[in-house]
């Protein structure tokens, strides 16, 4: 690192300092989208293991309880998202803060089924807030 500094201008040893930060700080970000992505995945299974033990005749609601996660969130369905963001994978178009909240309206929407509240009491629960 210092060999890099050697024989430079005060503008190039700003600029090489920035370029490191800017690297760093994309490595933070990237190891926190990491993290969120993992914890995501957990609430996914939560919430569909939920679905499967309370609602096994119902073959349609995790993507009904999936869209309306998605739709709390963003104000979007998944596939809206996609297509609006031009993803293969709806989870690509969301910033860390809402895939954050993605995981917690699933963890609320788990909690609301086991409740005993069917899918337009908790809907109506959840875009009350919005």
């Amino acid at each position: 690192m210092l060999i890099a500094y050697l024989r430079n201008t005060p503008q190039v040893l700003d600029f090489k300092d920035t370029l490191v930060n800017a690297f760093y700080n994309i490595k933070q970000e990237l190891e926190r989208a990491k993290i969120s992505r993992e914890l995501n995945k957990r609430a996914n299974i939560g919430l569909a293991e939920v679905i499967k033990a309370e609602l096994p005749n119902d073959q349609h609601a995790y993507s009904n309880y999936h869209q309306l996660a998605y739709k709390y969130v963003t104000g979007m369905t998944p596939k809206q998202l996609k297509k609006a963001k031009g993803v293969s994978v709806p989870e690509e178009a969301l910033d860390n803060g809402q895939k954050e909240r993605l995981e917690r309206v699933k963890q609320n929407i788990a909690l609301f089924i086991l409740d005993g509240n069917d899918y337009q009491d908790i809907k109506t629960k959840l875009l009350a807030d919005i």
